[in-house]
């Protein structure tokens, strides 16, 4: 049942005027309502950014720990060479822990950047924003630990010199 837009009376089917007030009824456009939660989001978006922050993590952790299980298996792999001797052997699979290392780099540098996508694209995602500070939280760990072990080694070479 329709009702007026300006006494709230009931109106019957078809009707121009309300019988009530003498307003023109006009016809009622349909207005489509998307669902969206909390963050102001369309559902569908907050999948979309979930999906995104879920894949980020997954290359943040995984990363480093892809690499520590090959490194596992290089070192096995070197200490069975190193009786042999065979020189070339071990300076090739230093160089491969090398390169393992850099595309550890690389796979944590894409998690960043995914993580800026997602909170660029959907900025109103509570995931994402808690993503974005836990990685910076990470970082400002990071580096804090750096000039810890800098301090103390520092401290070291002036204690033997």
């Amino acid at each position: 049942m329709k009702y007026c837009n300006k006494c709230g009376a009931p109106l019957g089917e078809g009707v121009k005027f309300c019988t009530g007030c003498g307003n023109k009824i006009e016809e009622q456009k349909e207005m489509k309502v998307t669902v969206s939660n909390s963050d102001g989001l369309s559902e569908e978006d907050n999948k979309k950014a979930t999906k995104l922050g879920v894949i980020s993590i997954c290359m943040y952790f995984g990363g480093p720990i892809l690499s520590y299980i090959v490194s596992l298996f290089i070192n096995i792999f070197m200490a069975a060479i190193s009786s042999s001797a065979n020189e070339a052997a071990v300076i090739g699979v230093a160089g491969f822990s090398l390169i393992i290392g850099i595309i550890t780099f690389g796979i944590r540098i894409a998690s960043w950047v995914l993580m800026i996508i997602m909170r660029i694209k959907y900025p109103k995602n509570t995931f994402g924003k808690i993503l974005m500070w836990i990685y910076i939280a990470l970082l400002v760990l990071r580096i804090i630990l750096i000039v810890i072990i800098i301090a103390f080694f520092g401290m070291l070479i002036a204690a033997y010199m």
